[in-house]
């Protein structure tokens, strides 16, 4: 009981508040002095005698409702039970004006934060309207993706549709291109289901891609043999035996190029040597060994039996005979042949060859095979027996002893019979063969000279500048007297072995330059031939028309695409 004698019922508010309020206030309604909330006077329970007032927790009731007559009375009481808390400071709320103490952070009322300047619900609806904004864009991102997944299969459908009719009847369709973008479009309208502009460019793309690709296939396709005959000629450009290939073509390529009467100039024979080239490059390695076996046996006289051949044979010899007689220009090249000046000397040629009968023209013509051949072999012999002679003196010296014997040899071989010319051949053929490992003083030099070109080739490889890096005849001296005082030191065999295993180096590294050289000519090759294809497809397979078409096509996907609307973002 109160002082007066009147029963009071003591309650706490949610904010922690004790409240004395009379007991004949229970069940009305009342608001808290210090957070404003509105609660329910609850009913006081009478299970004890000890203690004349009771304490009941308080749940806030609706604002709806009137104040407790006795507010006043309970202000008091609160002020009475919780001096320190009713004595602190209160001000109004900034957002709706109720009370708040000087230390309080949230409006109970509005949530308002007094901190943050920013009400509670206000950032909840922002977030809420952020996540809300984050699923839309992926739920967007996810249905854009499905709208290029089904614009794409219809744009392949569309392609398979196109490519198909151009393989059967050997021509394209530009109108199926128009039907192709449809279906890009409509994909893309009912995967994505949102008529945008973003919808219709991508529809344009993957139709245009799709048309491309439709177009590659077919190319792809109706190329494919020439695709696979142009790498079985790559690889053959790059095997071992492409000097006996290219043989073979240049022999068929002269052949046809005399046959038609073309100078040496004639930019024609480039163009059969490139067919014959071709053509050699496909045969496999049984039909090339049967080729240059018949070549050798038309090289070795079965040529003299084709009337045709010996004609050119003789015409063309006349017409060298005219050339030769040519003054060459200051650099000593000698000046291409002018067509009108070939004509003249071919036609000259033709008058002093046809009125021969077939076998005047078969007797001269190996007659003057029979010397040519006697030149060649003396050629090889002067060259053979020169270079041994020189093989001792200084380079700048052993080129001008050369001239002198090549003269001197060939004086001598004039009177030589064909036997003894044969002879002396038989004789290099043995030297190169193995005789020459014998001849321990030719031995002996080649060692020294190899020393001596040791020298000059780390000469020129230390040299930085552009200056002639050749030893005079003093260093050629001194440098061949040191690798005579070597040579001395060493046996015969062990000079050939050192000879030997240097020659079967130079061999392999030529071989070795040799592949990679044609190597180099296959991939150039094909570099030239993958961009003449590219070319090819590019003018063959996108004419003005197909550029109208393909229009067309993008112009619809964009339409189908957006809607019948056209609606933009």
């Amino acid at each position: 009981m109160s002082e007066g004698g009147a029963v009071h019922l003591v309650v706490r508010c949610k904010c922690g508040t004790k409240l004395k309020i009379p007991v004949a206030s229970a069940g009305k309604k009342g608001r808290c002095p210090r957070c404003q909330a509105v609660f329910k006077v609850p009913q006081p329970q009478r299970k004890s005698t000890k203690s004349p007032d009771t304490t009941y927790g308080l749940a806030p009731a609706g604002d709806g409702a009137g104040l407790l007559d006795d507010l006043a009375a309970m202000e008091s009481s609160a002020m009475a039970e919780s001096p320190s808390e009713s004595s602190a400071p209160f001000s109004p709320c900034p957002r709706c004006g109720a009370r708040l103490a000087s230390d309080a952070v949230l409006c109970v009322k509005c949530g308002f934060n007094v901190a943050t300047g920013k009400s509670v619900k206000e950032v909840s609806v922002r977030k809420s309207k952020a996540a809300d904004a984050t699923r839309r864009l992926a739920l967007g991102a996810r249905t854009f993706a499905l709208g290029c997944a089904l614009s794409g299969v219809g744009a392949l459908l569309g392609a398979a549709i196109w490519a198909g009719i151009a393989l059967a009847i050997g021509f394209e369709i530009g109108w199926v291109a128009w039907g192709l973008g449809g279906l890009a479009g409509f994909g893309m309208l009912r995967g994505y289901r949102s008529a945008n502009v973003r919808a219709g460019v991508a529809a344009s793309a993957i139709a245009v891609l799709g048309i491309v690709g439709a177009k590659a296939v077919v190319f792809l396709y109706l190329s494919y043999p020439n695709i696979n005959e142009t790498r079985r000629m790559l690889a053959a450009m790059a095997d071992e035996r492409a000097d006996d290939r290219e043989r073979l073509a240049t022999h068929r390529a002269d052949l046809r190029a005399r046959h038609m009467g073309f100078s040496y100039d004639d930019e024609r024979r480039d163009e059969y040597w490139d067919e014959e080239y071709v053509n050699a490059l496909e045969l496999s390695e049984e039909e090339l060994t049967v080729a240059l076996a018949e070549l050798d046996a038309w090289e070795a006289g079965e040529k003299w039996a084709d009337d045709d051949y010996v004609r050119g044979f003789l015409i063309y010899d006349h017409v060298d005979e005219s050339l030769a007689q040519q003054e060459p220009d200051d650099d000593g090249e000698y000046v291409p042949i002018a067509p009108k000046v070939w004509r003249r000397l071919y036609r000259e040629a033709e008058n002093t060859v046809n009125p021969m009968s077939t076998d005047e023209r078969r007797e001269r013509a190996v007659a003057l095979q029979h010397e040519r051949e006697r030149v060649d072999k003396a050629n090889q012999i002067v060259w053979h027996r020169t270079e041994l002679a020189t093989f001792t003196l200084p380079p700048d010296t052993s080129f001008e002893r050369a001239a002198e014997l090549s003269q001197e040899h060939n004086a001598s071989l004039q009177s030589k019979s064909d036997a003894e010319l044969d002879a002396a051949l038989a004789e290099i053929e043995e030297w190169n063969n193995g005789g020459k490992w014998e001849n321990e003083e030719y031995v002996r030099n080649f060692w020294i000279r190899g020393k001596v070109v040791e020298v000059l080739d780390e000469k020129e490889m230390s040299s930085d500048t552009d200056e002639d890096s050749t030893l005079s005849d003093a260093e050629w001296n001194g440098h061949w007297a040191s690798a005579e005082r070597d040579a001395a030191g060493m046996s015969h065999d062990g000079m050939v072995t050192i000879l030997r295993e240097r020659e079967a180096k130079q061999e392999a590294e030529r071989a070795k330059y040799a592949q990679v050289i044609r190597r180099a000519q296959a991939d150039s090759v094909a570099g030239e031939i993958t961009d003449e294809a590219f070319t090819f497809f590019a003018k063959t397979f996108f004419s003005p028309m197909d550029l109208i078409f393909i229009g067309l096509a993008v112009i619809t996907a964009f339409k189908v695409a957006m809607g019948a609307a056209g609606g933009a973002d």
